[in-house]
């Protein structure tokens, strides 16, 4: 009996806090950008933290970051189908295993108009996606 009333007061507590959600800020992004990314790559391993410091800054940008783990044959072919279902799938077979690079794309055209390497820190990539997008 007490199991059964704690399972009923708990459903009762989540279909309330479903009932007061707000729904989610959703933006379309007029940059995206495509990470070619391994974890054998030596410069994926200094571009991560650039780009997880930057991150904070563009949170709010419509920049969306797409992470293409090219690691092993899993991995390609689990990227490959998401490059695939976003519109990038070309642009992904060409690259092929290439890794360590943002390739910019905008948004609306598909067409490449930047690039973000390891030689980059966390200000120049801020400075470069926010330049690229209209925000």
């Amino acid at each position: 009996m007490i199991t059964r009333t704690i399972v009923f007061l708990s459903s009762l507590f989540l279909l309330a806090n479903i009932a007061q959600s707000k729904p989610l800020d959703v933006t379309q992004p007029q940059v995206v950008g495509l990470y070619f990314n391994a974890s054998w790559c030596s410069a994926c391993k200094m571009l991560d933290p650039q780009l997880q410091a930057a991150s904070e800054d563009l949170k709010k940008s419509p920049f969306l970051l797409v992470k293409l783990d090219v690691s092993n044959r899993v991995t390609q072919h689990q990227a490959g189908m998401l490059a695939s279902a976003i519109g990038y799938g070309d642009l992904y077979s060409q690259t092929g295993v290439k890794t360590g690079f943002v390739i910019l794309l905008d948004s609306e055209t598909g067409e490449e108009i930047g690039r973000i390497t390891k030689d980059e820190d966390a200000a120049a990539i801020v400075n470069k996606v926010k330049a690229l997008t209209k925000a």
